[in-house]
């Protein structure tokens, strides 16, 4: 899973890298119009499109008949049904392409979330590091360390202010098994945090950054294979290491904003919003039935 993780962040970074400059707003237009013309093509030949052509002419032809005959309430009994089925009809023509679409889909909102839900740390700002501990080591007991190397050796990047290790079991709660560091960023760049328990390591990636749209993850996952899908930027744990999951407070986390027309609207809903609109402008183009 690790290796396909780096391979796909690698050619996103690469694809991202080209529109570093651009605003948040534009980079997001461009690749929600790109997605919703490449989703438009992926429906149109993965669809049975000859077939979706002759329900749509049924549908035409109903809505025609209530409209003709709307005071004769058999017809219309009849021809509301036969609406009724024929929208059954189109949905199921469509679960095939969004089938094939799911996976893409998914990967592309999944990187591109690292760009637009969350915003690198600035300078002067403090955050909670998590470091979750597997079963069998308890946090309490363990002795753990934090250390920090900069990709621009520069010393003090990352400043450890405290540090808490917390050991929760009780019945009725969820489990708590982690040590806690309170960090702070000091000076702009990719830095990296290398946590140690009783002499085990892992490292964890923390960007401290005036560009909002800098990719950043807030989480390093642990040996879940959901976790590994949904956080696939850092190497994750294996089942078997002692430091499973770190992340930086995701209740804390700084949130991004992408302003557009002057409203602060969230990513995905733009993205969607876009995306459909650019799907259904080269729609006539395309010669696509839907």
């Amino acid at each position: 899973m690790n290796t396909i993780n780096r391979i796909m962040t690698a050619v996103f970074d690469a694809c991202f890298s080209i529109m570093e400059s651009w605003p948040g707003w534009l980079s997001l237009t461009f690749w929600s119009s790109i997605t919703g013309v490449v989703a438009l093509l992926i429906y149109k030949y993965t669809s049975n499109q000859k077939a979706i052509g002759q329900v749509r002419d049924d549908i035409k032809a109903n809505l025609l008949a209530v409209k003709l005959f709307k005071e004769e309430l058999g017809v219309t009994l009849k021809a509301q049904g036969r609406i009724l089925w024929a929208a059954c009809r189109l949905l199921w023509y469509s679960l095939v392409p969004l089938a094939v679409m799911m996976i893409p889909m998914s990967l592309l909102i999944i990187q591109m979330s690292f760009r637009y839900e969350w915003r690198p740390m600035l300078p002067g700002e403090t955050i909670l590091l998590r470091a979750e501990l597997a079963d069998g080591k308890i946090a309490t007991d363990a002795d753990a360390s934090i250390k920090v190397a900069s990709a621009s050796d520069s010393p003090g990047a990352i400043e450890v202010k405290a540090q808490h290790a917390i050991f929760d079991d009780f019945e009725g709660r969820p489990k708590r098994n982690e040590v806690i560091w309170r960090i702070q960023a000091n000076k702009p760049g990719r830095h990296i945090v290398t946590v140690s328990v009783d002499g085990d390591e892992a490292s964890k990636e923390i960007q401290v950054s005036d560009n909002r749209y800098a990719r950043i993850s807030p989480v390093r996952a642990g040996a879940d294979f959901l976790e590994q899908a949904i956080y696939p930027v850092e190497n994750a744990a294996s089942s078997g290491d002692t430091i499973q999951r770190i992340e930086l407070d995701l209740v804390n986390f700084p949130k991004n904003e992408t302003p557009i027309f002057g409203f602060n609207v969230h990513w995905v809903i733009s993205f969607l919003v876009i995306s459909i609109i650019a799907a259904l402008i080269i729609k006539p183009v395309l010669k696509v039935r839907i």
